[in-house]
């Protein structure tokens, strides 16, 4: 009998230990799915000041950062897991409110990639692929290279824009051919995400439309011609939480409902009116749980409010860019009772939203993946989305005559081309056609089991 391929999935955040996005959901729930493919699968993610669970201590090591040392300390968590989660523990670095947006990111993920490879020269584990994510992970591979350790390597992008740097004096040290600091950017600051492109065995990211789009000229950041050099992109959808985000048994929402019973969404629809100040009334409920930045497609969202004259509701949770978050708590003031906005974000107040809206919307400028469309679809809220990345491979166009369908699709990046959809959402609402892609919506196989099984069937192939 074949042994088990080993697998180290490297994140910087990982629910439900940590989480700031769809990272920490991924971390959480992909490598679950991995492990039922016959995989031995382990992550190793910081240790997070928001970790509060009870973890045990595994052993320490010194990582030297630029002309000092800092102390790593390795803690585990095995207990009735079905993956084993190993945590960077330094107090320093990620003992703080929050997970990004630090001062000094890169020399806190630099710390991160060097424990890691500490970690592999230090344990009895020995992964047979080490799978990182984006850029806090990036330079993970080259330091294996530099350092002789044999690892195969996969490279999930998970978001390009995103790219990390860090002054090349934090990594002189590491003796580097001065050929690989030169391809990441030296003498200036050297590239996480550019790292971790180049040193990878493998490069994958979070759907198949968006696999091609970041190698078109002038999609991928500034990476396309890196992507084109390592043969191409391989893209595989992201999943859910099934058990997660499951109306049939979800305590955080108002009411419990499946496709079999959807009508019993309209109990959540009218304790949604209630608690955030909605008339009462059976309008379509418009809503988007969602970062507030361009990438979002937030500014043609809010002309979109301002303009769309269809009967609906609007109601908005999430945090971001001020001018966005003003906008909205100005339109919300202009129109109460038909627009309800919450800055900030709690899982059981989306829950609520994603159970008790009819539409979800998600107009994004680009995205790379996209979960919200996925969580919507789960509680039978129809996704309105523009034709991009990811929402183009998980939703389908609606089609009234042949019955198929999970949602609608515009392409222009425009608040009119928006509104458009979402007249075709809205007017189909109340009427038998909007029963069948509610059901449609809610028996879609959103869960993480094909993906899981690709990303074992990667592994393989590339032992």
């Amino acid at each position: 009998m074949a042994r088990k391929i080993k697998v180290l999935y490297v994140s910087a955040e990982c629910s439900p230990y940590s989480g700031a996005g769809g990272l920490g959901e991924v971390a959480g729930a992909l490598p679950g799915a991995i492990a039922e493919q016959d995989i031995d699968i382990r992550r190793i993610v910081p240790l997070h000041r928001e970790t509060t669970q009870k973890l045990r201590f595994r052993s320490n090591f010194p990582v030297k950062m630029g002309d000092r040392y800092q102390t790593c300390l390795v803690k585990y968590d095995f207990e009735e897991k079905e993956v084993p989660t190993y945590f960077v523990g330094n107090d320093y670095y990620f003992n703080r409110d929050g997970i990004y947006k630090q001062y000094d990111d890169g020399e806190r993920f630099l710390f991160f990639c060097k424990a890691v490879v500490g970690f592999l020269e230090d344990t009895s584990f020995k992964p047979d692929i080490i799978h990182i994510n984006d850029w806090h992970a990036g330079m993970i591979p080259m330091l294996l290279k530099s350092s002789g350790l044999n690892f195969k390597t996969v490279n999930t992008i998970h978001n390009l824009i995103y790219n990390g740097w860090i002054g090349a004096e934090y990594l002189q040290d590491e003796n580097l051919p001065m050929e690989y600091l030169t391809r990441i950017d030296y003498p200036n600051l050297l590239n996480f995400m550019k790292a971790g492109i180049i040193y990878s065995d493998v490069i994958t990211t979070v759907s198949s439309t968006f696999a091609g789009e970041m190698q078109d000229e002038g999609k991928g950041f500034g990476m396309e011609e890196l992507l084109r050099e390592k043969g191409g992109v391989i893209g595989i959808l992201n999943g859910v939480d099934a058990e997660k985000y499951n109306p049939v048994s979800d305590s955080e929402i108002y009411a419990n409902y499946s496709h079999k019973n959807a009508a019993a969404k309209k109990e959540n629809k009218k304790s949604l009116q209630r608690e955030f100040g909605l008339d009462e009334s059976d309008v379509p409920i418009i809503s988007a749980v969602t970062r507030l930045e361009d990438q979002k497609g937030i500014d043609i969202l809010i002309e979109s409010i301002e303009t769309f004259r269809g009967e609906c509701q609007f109601v908005i949770l999430g945090s971001g860019r001020k001018v966005y978050e003003d906008k909205l708590l100005s339109l919300c003031s202009k129109h109460p009772g038909r627009i309800a906005v919450r800055i900030g974000y709690s899982l059981e107040a989306a829950k609520k939203i994603y159970a008790g809206s009819d539409i979800y919307v998600m107009p994004s400028l680009y995205e790379p993946g996209g979960m919200g469309q996925l969580i919507a679809m789960r509680y039978g809220t129809v996704p309105v989305v523009r034709g991009t990345g990811g929402l183009r491979d998980t939703v389908e166009d609606f089609e009234v005559n042949r019955k198929k369908g999970t949602g609608f699709l515009f392409e222009r990046y425009s608040h009119l081309d928006l509104n458009g959809a979402l007249e075709k959402a809205v007017g189909l609402y109340n009427t038998p056609e909007w029963s069948q892609i509610v059901g449609n919506c809610m028996k879609h196989d959103v869960s993480w089991k094909k993906a899981g099984k690709k990303y074992a069937d990667l592994y393989r192939e590339i032992v």
